[in-house]
């Protein structure tokens, strides 16, 4: 019977710690909701990629920042931490060649 408790107990307890692990954190469907991106998002970015590639994996489309005119073009993303954001430049080729972030969760 003291088994049969203890197992018990230990369910009631994994499923309680399980629940809060992810407090706090958002997932890729909630971020395309809210238009933020997280620094797991930066974090799966690499260079070489391209503009529609980024938008398609952060599931938000980026502000542009530069002219068309440019021999680079920058977007910039806002991060779901306050004041927080991500930067990214692509040469004329439309490759990623340039990725900043500051202060992302």
């Amino acid at each position: 019977m003291k088994l049969l408790y203890s197992v018990f107990a230990a369910c009631i307890l994994f499923s309680v710690m399980t629940g809060c692990s992810n407090e706090g954190e958002q997932s890729t469907e909630e971020n395309s909701e809210s238009g933020l991106v997280t620094l797991q998002d930066f974090n799966q970015i690499k260079k070489g990629m391209t503009y529609e590639e980024v938008k398609e994996l952060v599931g938000t489309e980026g502000t542009l920042m530069t002219a068309e005119d440019d021999d680079v073009t920058m977007y910039v993303w806002d991060g779901v931490a306050p004041d927080s954001f991500m930067s990214l430049t692509f040469k004329q080729n439309g490759k990623l060649s340039e990725k900043v972030q500051n202060g992302l969760k």
